[in-house]
């Protein structure tokens, strides 16, 4: 793909993706934060099985709460993608580390995809944060 039509796939078809990709992840981080945030009984339950402490569960909440309204803020401010994928990427890889942790494979599942969508996220957004340079590859 030429410099021109990756350009003319960001700008169009490639743009609607990646709003459709963010919005997932806004639904998804939303409501999972919201549910922390919440102190839903079922969040509590596991955060308790984890040996963590209640607060820590609002700590998190409120991590995934603020990366889904940064990641949302993006559609519209590109320069809000980075900081709001790094946020759920924390939070991201400590999920993933709590599963290992405690041996529970099955459900490394849904934090492993989301980290590599978050990621690409971030690296797509990032060159709102090192401007326009020479040489740049997008």
């Amino acid at each position: 793909m030429t410099s021109t039509h990756l350009e003319r796939w960001r700008s169009g078809a490639g743009r609607v993706v990646l709003i459709l990709v963010t919005l997932l992840l806004v639904l998804e981080f939303a409501s999972t934060g919201g549910a922390k945030l919440m102190n839903s009984a079922g969040q509590v339950a596991n955060f308790t099985h984890w040996g963590y402490p209640h607060w820590f569960m609002f700590v998190i909440g409120g991590l995934e709460a603020g990366g889904a309204l940064l990641l949302l803020g993006s559609i519209f401010v590109r320069r809000l993608a980075l900081p709001g994928a790094m946020l759920i990427a924390v939070d991201m890889c400590g999920a993933i580390f709590t599963h290992i942790a405690h041996g529970e494979w099955q459900n490394l599942v849904l934090p492993v995809p989301l980290l590599v969508l978050v990621i690409v996220i971030g690296w797509l957004g990032r060159k709102s944060w090192l401007g326009a340079r020479p040489g740049l590859q997008n």
